[in-house]
């Protein structure tokens, strides 16, 4: 079983983010209100519908990915709750190919080879979780105020072997006694 844990960081940075954030935002909303019209369900028809109009804003190609999962997943929301679904926060996500972490510096793409470095700021409990070499990185959520870095790991499950065989056991009974009803 996997288990994930994203852990907060708050940061410092020279370079003023709040334009990188709209554009993220306004990506959002637009794949959004595109998904919506044209019906699409699937977040790889979504990248196709939208990829060449946001090439042209001169961001990092992974924005328009992210921006598009992000997408997918609130109008995945947006068919159980039913109200018109819009992004009014700023942030950006990044999927851990896109970000380096090196000690406290996080280092996001602005453009195509263009870099903004964040400076964490990094407590005893942040520690923990960048020197543990068992655990693997995930994604970045990255808000005016905060990163949050998701970090994951295979966790052992305590079932025994004979647990599992008498689960297995209850559920081929469960089975085989709705096999034989009419």
């Amino acid at each position: 079983m996997l288990g994930v844990k994203g852990v907060r960081f708050t940061y410092s940075c020279s370079e003023d983010l709040t334009g990188l954030f709209e554009s993220f935002r306004w990506m959002v909303n637009e794949a959004i209100r595109i998904g919506l019209e044209k019906k699409i369900t699937s977040r790889f028809r979504l990248i196709k519908a939208v990829y060449e109009d946001f090439k042209r804003l001169g961001l990092h190609t992974h924005y328009i990915l992210s921006a598009c999962e992000v997408a997918c997943a609130i109008l995945r929301n947006h068919r159980k709750h039913g109200r018109k679904p819009y992004v009014k926060k700023l942030m950006l996500k990044l999927d851990n190919q896109t970000y380096k972490l090196e000690g406290d510096m996080l280092r996001i793409p602005k453009a195509s080879r263009e870099f903004v470095e964040l400076k964490l700021k990094i407590r005893d409990y942040h520690k923990q979780f960048l020197e543990d070499s068992s655990l693997h990185r995930g994604s970045v959520v990255v808000t005016p105020n905060m990163a949050i870095i998701s970090f994951s790991r295979e966790i052992p499950t305590t079932e025994t072997p004979q647990s599992a065989w008498n689960r297995h056991q209850r559920e081929n009974r469960r089975f085989s006694d709705r096999a034989r009803l009419p």
